[in-house]
């Protein structure tokens, strides 16, 4: 997310571009094209053409070439998919959206999950557009998160003080 500004980039380089992908990111890039930043030669202009500071848009850059030069990337605890990323480089501006499911999983006030009699599942919980008594918006389903999240953290407590 950059800053509070409600939007993140999804950067991508001459790999997918011009990959196996390549037809699957046209259409996307196409469909899209208003929210399309690039090509850069280099991250310095991709990161003038994003309005981001270059050094800052750098160190991403370097920690990721990091990870990918150790085959591990120990922020998200992944090793797969781990490839440089050649210019020239692309960004995508990503907007939040939120889903609506219509459907979804019964739940209690506190978010546990109901089996077919109606019965609480002990310790699962469901919350936002997965749960069937989400509503249209994101203030009253993260309102929902809040409830459910104390209702795990108290679970947990209890959990801990009996043992």
């Amino acid at each position: 997310m950059v800053g509070d500004r409600g939007y993140w980039w999804t950067i991508f380089g001459k790999k997918l571009s011009s990959g196996a992908q390549a037809r699957s990111i046209a259409q996307v890039t196409t469909k899209n094209a208003k929210r399309l930043a690039g090509p850069f030669d280099d991250v310095e202009a991709l990161a003038g053409g994003l309005g981001i500071a270059s050094d800052a848009l750098k160190a991403v850059f370097d920690g990721y070439g990091e990870a990918v030069d150790a085959g591990k990337d120990d922020a998200f605890g992944r090793t797969a998919f781990l490839q440089e990323i050649e210019p020239p480089y692309y960004a995508l501006k990503q907007l939040p959206v939120r889903y609506k499911t219509r459907g979804g999983v019964r739940t209690d006030a506190d978010g546990r999950l109901l089996n077919a009699a109606g019965s609480a599942i002990a310790n699962v919980y469901a919350c936002g557009s997965v749960a069937a008594g989400s509503v249209e918006g994101l203030a009253t389903n993260g309102a929902f998160g809040l409830i459910v999240g104390r209702a795990v953290a108290k679970a947990l407590d209890a959990g801990d003080a009996g043992k």
